[in-house]
């Protein structure tokens, strides 16, 4: 099992990209999902594991949540649009 090693989002974007790129955009792109493993906020700042990568948003899905309380016709077009953007 390997330790994970947490360090600063601003410090792990120097290595990652080859042109400015702010903070709060890196930000953004983890709560979407595009940096993995996702940054966490510890004590106010956002921290990533010095492994992670940025994957973009072509290879992140878009899941809609089907809830069984839901009414039918609502479950029938979260069902499509799961299908349609299935990755």
């Amino acid at each position: 099992m390997s330790e994970q090693f947490l360090i600063p989002l601003a410090e792990w974007k120097s290595g990652r990209f080859g042109f400015a790129i702010t903070n709060t955009t890196l930000v953004r792109y983890g709560k979407l999902g595009y940096i993995n493993p996702k940054p966490e906020k510890i004590c106010g700042r956002w921290c990533v594991d010095r492994n992670a990568v940025y994957v973009g948003p072509g290879l992140v899905g878009v899941a809609p949540e089907i809830r069984d309380d839901d009414d039918n016709a609502l479950k029938e077009i979260l069902q499509h649009v799961a299908k349609a953007t299935k990755k």
